[in-house]
């Protein structure tokens, strides 16, 4: 880890991810519309507790890490919302998924806004605003996926994880080929959407190398956000 602020932001991505989840789970259990009293207070909870963790998050100071924070949590919920067990109207689970992270983002930069505020003021003013795509488009060689299984290589080790989360994945894949087969789709699910986030990840951490990356540098609030750091 290169920069200390990258890790400090991405800490409290799991927290995020879990308050959404945890405030999803309520209205799944309560099919819906018909939330209890104590249901809905469980329901804020998460919320307020994923807000508070998204807000830590922003004050942490890496726009750009905060902009990977965003953009996963709303795939995330989008995830949930689709794989809904309760057998009702997609639209309904969409309503509910995406207006439950809509609220924890919004309460989150509202307890971030002292800082949130001067860091896109600060953004406008950042000379890195104008660098060239040559420039930022600078990302790992393709050499690099050797330290995947072999760290040090080439005498670093930017995509080594480590051998127990390696193990970890393959018994994810393993576990969940059994669940499929054994007819629960949900847990299968799991693994297809973060075997897919992680991958997606991989390949944009090689920049221009590789084609997905112009993909993404040409919408413009990533221009920004990326060239702020």
């Amino acid at each position: 880890m290169q920069q200390l602020t990258i890790l400090e932001v991405s800490v409290w991505l799991p927290w995020v991810l879990w308050g959404i989840t945890a405030a999803v789970w309520q209205l799944t259990a309560a099919a819906g519309w018909s939330l209890s009293r104590p249901a809905l207070m469980a329901w804020l909870r998460a919320v307020v507790l994923s807000a508070v963790a998204f807000g830590l998050a922003i004050t942490a100071g890496h726009p750009q890490t905060v902009m990977y924070v965003f953009y996963l949590s709303l795939a995330y919920t989008l995830f949930l919302g689709l794989n809904w067990p309760q057998q009702q109207a997609r639209l309904q689970r969409l309503i509910w998924t995406v207006g439950t992270w809509f609220l924890m983002v919004l309460l989150g930069a509202m307890l971030a806004a002292a800082q949130l505020l001067p860091t896109l003021e600060f953004i406008s003013y950042s000379v890195r605003t104008n660098l060239s795509y040559a420039t930022v488009s600078t990302g790992l060689p393709l050499t690099e996926l050797v330290t995947i299984l072999y760290p040090g290589f080439f005498g670093g080790s930017p995509a080594y994880v480590g051998i127990v989360s390696l193990v970890l994945v393959g018994a994810a894949l393993s576990l969940s080929w059994g669940q499929m087969a054994a007819g629960r789709t949900r847990p299968f699910g799991q693994v297809v959407f973060w075997s897919g986030a992680a991958m997606l990840s991989l390949l944009l951490a090689f920049g221009d190398n590789l084609f997905l990356y112009s993909f993404f540098y040409s919408f413009r609030f990533y221009r920004q956000i990326y060239s702020s750091n």
